[in-house]
């Protein structure tokens, strides 16, 4: 699944790890050092839980390890947090001058608040006093969902876990309070009144937990390669997918088995009726991929010839549907104005329209502009344009993501027409709806509000 935090968000501060766990501190990054901490780890019982940073000027990266593996990564840069993939976490410290590591085991609990401050956007922001802090501590205790309070001072921060209205977890910035005796939630109280003051407090509330894994981290149980580093930063074997209408997505080939079709549980989700919800499956095999059709309807034509199974070699091209598939190994030159960059996007083939030769009508006047106003479960809002004729909607591979846990991999799709906006629910677990009624298809008027999930999309229409 992939991650992408939505939001912006006041800069929170610097996470401090807990003291009591430190392996190692201070230590120079090598990516030989790096490789030979996992495979030592790896033979560790019981399995090991915690987080390695990597300090490079005023950039900080987090690892959060989960039993004894990579889980998912982060980068922290003047208090703003941002998700990383592996790749991009041992990319980015390959390119660092100087970078100084921290290794050291941490509660569960305190890995899921620092993943949700990585990956979530905080719902409510602003300074404390001690008033303040026992009135949002008494509203979290009577809310039944799980939520995050995080307290900033001095660009440090401390976490609280609230579990169905119960204070069940606090990391203390402070060493003092940290290794204190007494109830988390008298600590909390005991914390702000020393600290408070003039603003010297930040708060941050983020109303959903989460710990997602980074999207990369696709091993079997046991089947992570020694060499770590070098696998993330090597040059990847991609595909380079053209639909009918000239548009282009870039794919990386960088898990053991890649399947591509119609239905929404492949790694590469294609639109277009042409193609079986199965359809292909790309497998390495040793230095090399294969692709294999999976009893498609229609078939795949490689390099024009039908096929069953291939190695693939550069300069393959594959032919499913209106889609056209290029192959391209491991370091080959990608065309920015032909390819999107990044892992599992998807391009939407639809069959191209017909043209006819015949004179060209003279043009029409320009239709009205069709937008969405996004309010989303953090209470962000966001307006977006739909510029497109198809918009796809989901939690993840779709033109429109949405972080809500509610809504499905692929939820809905918008389809811009001359009679107006049509909304179709795509099969989603939670269903769709239209003004507080439940639809599976419709024409949207201005006005409308489609509830996914948590989150609401307002049709709007501007005037040509």
């Amino acid at each position: 699944m992939s991650v992408s935090k939505s939001g912006a968000t006041q800069p929170i501060g610097r996470i401090s790890l807990p003291q009591g766990g430190t392996v190692f501190t201070g230590k120079r990054y090598a990516a030989s050092a790096v490789d030979l901490l996992f495979k030592k780890m790896r033979a560790r019982t019981p399995p090991f839980h915690g987080v390695l940073t990597a300090d490079a000027d005023a950039r900080r990266f987090y690892l959060v390890v989960v039993d004894n593996e990579p889980y998912a990564a982060g980068e922290e840069q003047r208090g703003i947090f941002v998700p990383l993939t592996l790749r991009g976490l041992f990319t980015a410290l390959q390119h660092m001058p100087s970078v100084a590591l921290t290794f050291g085991a941490a509660d569960p609990l305190f890995l899921k608040g620092l993943l949700t401050v990585i990956q979530q956007a905080p719902s409510t922001e602003g300074s404390t006093d001690l008033m303040e802090i026992g009135g949002v501590v008494e509203h979290l205790k009577k809310t039944p969902n799980d939520h995050l309070l995080v307290v900033g001072r001095e660009s440090e921060m401390s976490l609280f876990y609230f579990k169905g209205g119960q204070l069940v977890f606090g990391h203390f910035a402070d060493p003092t309070f940290e290794a204190a005796d007494g109830p988390v939630e008298a600590r909390l109280l005991a914390f702000v009144r020393d600290h408070a003051g003039g603003g010297a407090l930040s708060l941050h509330i983020f109303p959903t937990m989460t710990a997602l894994p980074a999207e990369d981290g696709v091993f079997e149980r046991g089947g992570w390669p020694d060499a770590l580093v070098d696998h993330f930063t090597r040059p990847v074997p991609h595909l380079l997918i053209v639909g009918s209408d000239g548009g282009t997505r870039r794919f990386e080939l960088a898990a053991p088995t890649v399947t591509m079709g119609r239905g929404e549980d492949n790694d590469l989700v294609v639109d277009d009726s042409a193609i079986s919800r199965r359809h292909l499956i790309f497998r390495q095999e040793g230095d090399g991929y294969s692709v294999e059709d999976c009893g498609s309807r229609n078939g795949t034509l490689c390099n024009g010839t039908p096929l069953t199974k291939a190695s693939l070699g550069p300069g393959v091209e594959l032919q499913i549907g209106a889609c056209l598939i290029r192959f391209f190994g491991a370091g080959a030159p990608v065309n920015a104005e032909s390819s999107v960059s990044g892992h599992g996007e998807e391009t939407a083939c639809r069959p191209a329209a017909v043209s006819l030769s015949k004179p060209s009508p003279p043009p029409a006047p320009p239709a009205p502009a069709w937008a969405l106003e996004i309010a989303r479960p953090d209470g962000s809002r966001e307006r977006r344009p739909l510029t497109g004729a198809l918009t796809t909607i989901g939690r993840t591979k779709a033109d429109l993501v949405l972080t809500d846990t509610r809504v499905s991999r692929r939820h809905g799709e918008l389809e811009v027409g001359p009679d107006g906006v049509a909304y179709r629910d795509t099969g989603s677990t939670n269903g769709s709806l239209l003004n507080g009624r439940t639809v599976t298809s419709t024409v949207l008027k201005p006005g409308d509000v489609l509830t996914l999930g948590e989150t609401s999309l307002t049709i709007l229409q501007d005037a040509a």
